[in-house]
């Protein structure tokens, strides 16, 4: 397994962030972070790997930077959805293993083998869509993704409330929909985007915050000018 990164790498992570923050003329903006995690069959490498838990790491920093109470809200899905205890600074050593996998390397949660991401986007949106601060939604998939209607629709939906919806392609393929985001119509805002990485292990940590915050400053503006944001 992947070990917990030194305090050192945890405030160079800061410093990252921090930096991107800034470039993005986001750096005084408080924001909730949630992230959604893939827990398919076909992950199963990536979590026992310690892949996973790099993830949860490297995004860890960004929620606690954002985020008023230093959070991050985790869900994971496959056939089913299930959310889990809050990612903080005090849990983040070992909280893969210890919330997904049972000591022989099997999937503690038993949500199923197969995507179905819409119950669990629409579980987020009720959750979210009443908040007073920004939600940016961090969603990791490995592929296989083919509920088009299901998913548009609640995109669509959610664009009348202030959740900012980033996908991630992680180290698969067939991504679907996620992969069209930008041509969906019928939207109040455009608040969602998508981007796909073979390894993020190859992607500097600078690279991989600018991705994941590149559109999330013009998503703020309009969402402001249509009034969801106050």
């Amino acid at each position: 397994m992947q070990a917990h990164p030194s305090s050192e790498k945890l405030i160079n992570l800061v410093k990252t962030v921090n930096l991107t923050l800034e470039k993005h003329g986001v750096a005084d903006e408080k924001a909730a972070v949630v992230l959604v995690m893939d827990a398919t069959g076909s992950m199963k490498n990536a979590y026992r790997s310690g892949t996973v838990q790099q993830v949860v790491d490297r995004i860890a920093v960004l929620a606690m930077r954002l985020d008023d109470d230093g959070k991050l809200e985790s869900w994971f899905y496959a056939s089913e959805h299930h959310h889990t205890e809050d990612v903080t600074l005090q849990n983040l050593e070992g909280y893969v293993a210890r919330t997904v996998l049972t000591e022989s390397g099997r999937f503690l949660l038993g949500l199923g083998g197969a995507n179905n991401e819409p119950p669990v986007m629409r579980s987020l949106l009720e959750r979210h869509k009443n908040s007073n601060d920004p939600v940016v939604i961090l969603f990791i998939s490995d592929g296989g993704v083919s509920q088009t209607g299901a998913i548009k629709q609640v995109i669509t939906e959610a664009a009348h409330f202030p959740i900012f919806w980033q996908f991630i392609g992680l180290g698969g393929r067939n991504y679907g929909v996620l992969e069209k985001l930008d041509a969906l119509e019928g939207r109040e805002v455009d608040n969602a985007n998508f981007f796909a990485v073979d390894d993020l292990s190859e992607i500097s940590d600078a690279e991989l915050y600018r991705r994941m915050l590149a559109e999330f400053p013009l998503w703020l503006k309009a969402a402001r000018e249509k009034r969801i944001l106050r």
